[in-house]
């Protein structure tokens, strides 16, 4: 680790001499002095967020996708298949999948959705009379009365407002049609964007590496190819896991008779990629609620299936893909998406885990530096 090092203990205040990179950080520190006393700059950064919404859908999908695949690119190499054939062959797979997702999953899906949402008001009712008959019981026959009211006002309002929920569905469809130019422009770049960081990733680092200070570059590039290789490791493993995790689902939901077991699976496994550690747990609700509208037994078969889901992932599956080398503590990740919904919504959902692990690679490269040109250790 000292030798890692010796560039920064040499050119640690490089950038900082000169008067051109000193203009340019008192320039940048000006522009967040004048942020934080809210001094309006609309005029000057909206562009620069107008470029930012259209580009960081693509960029971000792309940069996942690359993490995911890019071994796999890199083993053929190995064994001898040329980058650009392989490159080709992956995206040849991935259109038929996309095209099979779209023949024969996808109306399948939409089909129960729009089944639960039409029969909603007697699906209430059919719960109201699986919960009352759990009433029955003498223990807990003083709640009886209290649950029964409450699930009539719940009936009442869905009955009563069945129509507000066809208008909101239709504002919401219209909200994303306004946006659907930015979304199918960033589709349309994305297999552009992966085919170039596929094929031209040898020429990313060295790009650079010579925009930076020598003394920089050696540090630089280290904290880069730790950053990659962690990513890559991260994203793959989530991949694997929610495939898993949905397959075995739509499996065991389908065997216990639970309905709309594809779409609870489908919703299960994608909250099970993008939200680390706890996006089976998410998934249990819609199960849970499904279930609780046919009977107590079938709640209780979604409740065991879901819990030996999650303890397999957590302890068996995830050690083996992860081991210790990503080192991120589970109430660590509950604590940063709770933040980062709560700041950013769903988005902050989707990027904390990866920004939290490429901030912990370059804090403990910083710390690394520190400790080894201070006098304190």
């Amino acid at each position: 680790m000292k030798d890692k090092w010796e560039d920064f203990k040499q050119g640690t205040w490089l950038l900082l001499n000169g008067k051109y990179n000193r203009f340019i950080v008192s320039f940048l520190l000006t522009l967040l002095v004048l942020w934080l006393l809210f001094i309006p700059l609309n005029f000057l950064l909206s562009p620069f967020v107008s470029f930012l919404e259209l580009i960081l859908f693509p960029v971000v999908l792309s940069a996942i996708l690359y993490y995911i695949f890019d071994p796999l690119i890199d083993w053929l190499e190995f064994r001898r298949v040329s980058r650009s054939i392989s490159i080709f062959v992956l995206f040849t797979v991935l259109c038929l999948i996309a095209v099979l997702i779209s023949v024969k999953i996808f109306p399948i899906i939409v089909h129960q959705v729009g089944t639960f949402v039409k029969h909603l008001p007697s699906e209430i009712k059919e719960l109201n009379n699986q919960v009352q008959n759990l009433l029955d019981a003498p223990i807990l026959h003083s709640f009886r009365d209290g649950v029964s009211q409450q699930f009539a006002n719940l009936s009442s309002y869905v009955s009563k407002n069945s129509g507000q929920l066809g208008k909101f569905a239709l504002h919401e469809v219209g909200g994303f049609v306004v946006h659907l130019k930015k979304v199918l422009l960033g589709l349309v770049l994305v297999p552009f964007l992966l085919f170039f960081l596929l094929k031209d990733k040898d020429k990313i680092m060295p790009a650079v590496m010579k925009n930076l200070p020598i003394k920089w570059r050696r540090a630089t590039k280290n904290i880069g190819v730790e950053i990659h290789d962690k990513l890559s490791m991260y994203f793959r493993a989530q991949l694997i896991m929610a495939v898993g995790v949905m397959i075995i689902l739509m499996i065991a939901l389908t065997i216990a008779n639970v309905r709309y077991a594809l779409t609870i699976s489908v919703i299960t496994g994608i909250l099970n990629f993008l939200v680390p550690s706890f996006g089976a747990m998410i998934g249990a609700v819609p199960a849970l609620v499904v279930a609780a509208m046919d009977s107590p037994l079938q709640v209780l078969w979604v409740l065991i299936i879901y819990y030996v889901v999650q303890h397999t992932e957590s302890h068996f599956v995830a050690p083996i893909l992860l081991g210790n080398r990503l080192s991120v503590h589970p109430l660590t990740i509950l604590v940063l998406l709770i933040w980062a919904e709560e700041m950013y919504g769903f988005s902050g959902l989707i990027l904390v885990i990866p920004l939290y692990v490429i901030f912990k690679v370059v804090l403990m490269y910083a710390f690394e530096w520190y400790r080894e040109v201070s006098e304190h250790y």
